[in-house]
């Protein structure tokens, strides 16, 4: 099981439309209903999360991009670090982003 020091939760009229969990150095998952892209949550979780993160002292974020959501990690200022991998059969991007200081 994986194990999450950071867990947020993104609720529209008592249904929950978002979730973000991870530890204070990585990323583990995000999700946000189709139905509410670009409309903010996910940017709002991803900000929630590197605060979070910082404040338990990580300078840094890694995290393992589905290649469809390597343009939203993009504009929250992380970086590809490799090239595409292959994990569990998907392929996934690995990304990361400095904490600013």
């Amino acid at each position: 099981m994986y194990n999450s020091e950071i867990a947020y939760v993104a609720v529209k009229s008592e249904k929950i439309v978002g979730i973000i969990k991870g530890t204070k150095g990585g990323m583990g998952n995000l999700f946000v209903d189709s139905r509410f892209h670009s409309k903010g949550v996910g940017k709002k979780l991803v900000s929630y999360f590197e605060k979070r993160a910082k404040s338990l002292g990580s300078s840094e974020i890694k995290i393992r991009a589905s290649l469809y959501a390597v343009p939203f990690y993009s504009s929250q200022g992380y970086k590809k670090t490799t090239g595409v991998r292959e994990m569990h059969e998907i392929k996934i991007q690995p990304m990361r982003k400095v904490l600013d200081d």
